[in-house]
């Protein structure tokens, strides 16, 4: 004898919001707290970008980590992620504003299981280099700078999804504090390569390698 369970309110409720394929800032505006984590992953597994860039805008905790979903790269995924931040970026002003960092490092793979009691555990881990340079960054640039961080790692020609990244930050580094920790760079002509290393706040920056033939005249600039 074969049991039946029947879905559950939150999944039929998740199912409802998903099968409109775009949601307006007014239907995120009263979703619980507690169900953005697992609609944004629906949202994401499900390649619904329309609903990505409305739930990265309105997201409601200070971190949200996304390079730990991207198993595989997808631009068109990562491509509403960003526009999302653009979204948010222009509702700056603000004060219900909660996302502070987007983290696009495959890194807090637990994230997706830790719901808002925990959120502040997940986000307040910071390298020493950041929280030295913390201290020489006035409090009000903190505020209202959204942090971007990432990890590349680029050899001989860049792939879709970097390309995507890189275009994107080079407009934005005036508005946001975008920051590569770890960056590996191999056989790249040496005008690219520090137009990419222009694109990054250096202070933020922890590992770098670069495999180049002009390696060397090019650091002694």
């Amino acid at each position: 004898m074969s049991t039946y369970n029947p879905p559950t309110l939150q999944k039929l409720a998740l199912d409802g919001l998903l099968r409109k394929d775009a949601i307006n800032s007014s239907d995120l505006d009263y979703l619980p707290t507690v169900l953005f984590p697992p609609l944004f992953l629906e949202a994401f597994n499900g390649r619904h970008t329309e609903i990505l860039k409305a739930m990265v805008a309105a997201w409601p905790f200070p971190c949200l980590s996304v390079g730990a979903l991207m198993k595989s790269p997808d631009v068109e995924v990562l491509q509403a992620v960003l526009d999302g931040i653009d979204i948010l970026q222009t509702q700056n002003a603000s004060p219900s504003r909660k996302l502070q960092v987007l983290d696009l490092r495959d890194v807090h793979q637990d994230f997706w299981d830790v719901w808002a009691g925990r959120k502040d555990e997940v986000c307040s881990a910071k390298t020493g280099n950041e929280k030295q340079v913390a201290k020489h960054i006035p409090r009000y640039a903190l505020r209202q700078c959204l942090k971007v961080v990432t990890d590349l790692s680029l050899g001989f020609c860049l792939q879709q999804h970097q390309t995507c990244l890189l275009q994107w930050a080079q407009q934005r580094k005036d508005s946001l504090r975008l920051c590569c920790l770890k960056m590996k760079i191999c056989h790249f002509p040496v005008e690219i390569i520090r137009e990419i290393l222009n694109i990054f706040q250096p202070n933020y920056m922890e590992e770098l390698e670069i495999y180049a033939k002009q390696v060397l005249s090019f650091l002694g600039k």
